[in-house]
């Protein structure tokens, strides 16, 4: 029993607050068709507590999960297979059981139970020996109401993605141009494209892995999109965002090369 063998009271909480407070693991749950549900029950600084829910969901067999941060996991009913970059055996999870993952070490879901729930309970935390710190983690430098002020007063729509693809932040004009609004957060970027767009999603974050900052991926007469990396203050990456630029006339998306490449040769000269 908690705190058994301890000196000292306890004050009991009124039981209308008990009711309000008290939450439980299995309780009632919307898993989409598509996509995992993904739930923060509790985050800090370093530290963030989710409640997955499968239903028969699986990775894309091309993808790997790629993690700046490491993760403990157990399985608390269903069942899943995981399987490591670095080995080929996959390894079957049932109820009780758990396991920690080190940061970037390559994983995937091979299967999760068809014909029931699968309720996993991860702890993401940042490795030991991670201690660079960046102006976003010293409250004194940021007014975080300021900040969120700024960034819903952009026009253009803005999304924060991790390196899991999983979207972590919209601003207020990303929370009105999406169909599902903020429901999207906690959710897989890649999961709200086609095929043929998680693929270029995936290509980028390998190319920002391998030190590339940006990327066109879209360019019309009304737009230019591009994808650019995140870095925190030791150069890690820990996600991507997209942006929006004007046109520019006349220059299409398979002539950014050939443009790149006069300007290079033009600055030579110079």
């Amino acid at each position: 029993m908690p705190g058994a063998g301890r000196k000292g009271t306890r004050t009991a909480m009124p039981d209308d607050q008990q009711k309000k407070e008290l939450k439980n693991i299995f309780s009632a749950f919307t898993v989409p068709a598509a996509n995992e549900w993904v739930e923060t029950l509790l985050q800090s600084k370093n530290f963030r507590l989710e409640r997955i829910v499968s239903h028969g969901h699986a990775s894309d067999k091309n993808f790997w999960y790629d993690q700046d941060h490491s993760e403990w996991v157990i399985l608390l009913s269903g069942g899943g297979r995981l399987v490591f970059a670095d080995q080929n055996e996959e390894i079957e999870l049932r109820p009780g059981d758990y396991l920690n993952i080190p940061a970037h070490r390559k994983h995937r879901v091979v299967w999760t139970e068809p014909d029931q729930p699968s309720i996993w309970l991860t702890i993401h935390y940042e490795p030991l020996e991670h201690n660079g710190t960046s102006p976003m983690e010293n409250s004194k430098t940021v007014d975080y109401a300021l900040l969120h002020a700024f960034m819903d007063s952009l026009k253009d729509p803005f999304l924060f993605v991790d390196t899991n693809h999983i979207i972590r932040y919209m601003n207020k004009t990303a929370r009105n141009h999406f169909k599902d609004g903020a429901n999207l957060l906690n959710r897989s970027l890649l999961d709200c494209h086609n095929k043929h767009s998680r693929k270029i999603i995936i290509e980028n974050l390998e190319a920002f892995k391998n030190g590339e900052d940006e990327r066109l991926i879209h360019n019309t007469e009304k737009k230019r999109l591009f994808m650019r990396a995140v870095r925190d203050g030791n150069g890690q990456l820990i996600g991507y965002y997209e942006r929006y630029e004007p046109p520019q006339p006349g220059i299409r998306l398979g002539e950014i090369s050939i443009l790149k490449n006069k300007e290079s040769q033009l600055s030579e000269l110079l």
